[in-house]
């Protein structure tokens, strides 16, 4: 099932629903840890009573922000349904913004997403979103498939599941993202990303977050993507993860890039005229500070006819 396609990128669509512009607004004032309102700068609030929006700041996103509904509009007093994970501030540049994953699950068991197509506005090219504005933002879930899924465009990462075990993610294409194409993180166990295709995208085509083990990445397409076809392995503390069969082709940086860690298998892999940012200047396969690793048969190549 394909979405509709917004015109002139001035609208979203969700396998078609149409989905309203992003629309982002600064912090007045300061907010505290547990409280529910907000104050913004400018006159007309930008949302409606009943939309979805999130709160963050430069250095306090991902976990730390706060995702809620809007239950109240008072002059340029906002109040949400949730309260502040964190405390944050105008010094921190806090925004609140319209913006929020298009499909996510916290805790849930047993769910099969697929054949759909999600579509962002084209062109995006303000902020990178964090992690919890993906596209699909599965959390906590277990026994989870995600399969024939493709998304445009969106101004966050693409297909993220955090924490959960027992995943399955195969034949997804991830295109043109302001962050990943594919982004597990957070402790997640037991899953298996196959036959999919990352490009384009402003972060990795894949990559690699927190805690992730017992885990593989394989058989799948990772290109021009703004840092590494592959990235992000074993640096927050992942282990024992198998990266194999994968073509990781003209990148802007590296083919595959792992630090600071352990116990990966990374092997038959294709690298493929990467370093496109600069060239020489990224290795295909960059490995720095890393203990107990096993790279076999993998394949450093470049078919340009100049670098």
């Amino acid at each position: 099932m394909d979405s509709l396609g917004s015109e002139s990128g001035r609208g979203w669509s969700v396998d078609g629903a149409l989905i309203a512009p992003l629309k982002v607004a600064r912090l007045a004032k300061d907010v505290r840890k547990g409280g529910k309102v907000l104050t913004l700068k400018g006159g007309r609030v930008p949302f409606k009573v009943g939309q979805e929006i999130g709160v963050s700041g430069e250095t306090r996103g991902g976990w730390w922000g706060t995702h809620g509904i809007v239950e109240g509009i008072d002059g340029n007093r906002v109040r949400m349904s949730a309260k502040f994970n964190r405390g944050l501030s105008v010094a921190d540049d806090a925004k609140a913004v319209s913006l929020f994953p298009a499909i996510t699950s916290d805790g849930a068991a047993d769910l099969e997403l697929a054949d759909f197509t999600i579509r962002g506005p084209t062109g995006s090219k303000g902020k990178w979103w964090d992690f919890t504005y993906s596209a699909i933002h599965m959390v906590l879930c277990q026994r989870v498939r995600i399969t024939n899924v493709t998304v445009f465009a969106w101004p966050s990462d693409g297909i993220g599941v955090q924490r959960g075990s027992d995943v399955q993610v195969s034949q997804c294409q991830a295109h043109g993202f302001r962050g990943h194409g594919f982004h597990p993180g957070t402790g997640l166990a037991r899953s298996v990303w196959s036959h999919n295709i990352g490009k384009g995208n402003g972060g990795d085509g894949f990559f690699f977050c927190a805690r992730v083990h017992h885990s593989t990445c394989s058989d799948s397409v990772f290109s021009e993507n703004g840092l590494a076809g592959i990235g992000g392995v074993a640096r927050g503390g992942d282990h024992h993860n198998i990266i194999s069969d994968n073509v990781c082709s003209y990148n802007r940086r590296w083919g595959i890039e792992a630090t600071r860690g352990d116990e990966q298998v990374i092997t038959g892999n294709l690298i493929l005229s990467n370093s496109q940012e600069q060239a020489g200047q990224y290795p295909g396969i960059r490995l720095h500070d890393m203990q107990r690793n096993l790279l076999t048969g993998n394949r450093l190549a470049d078919d340009q006819q100049k670098p």
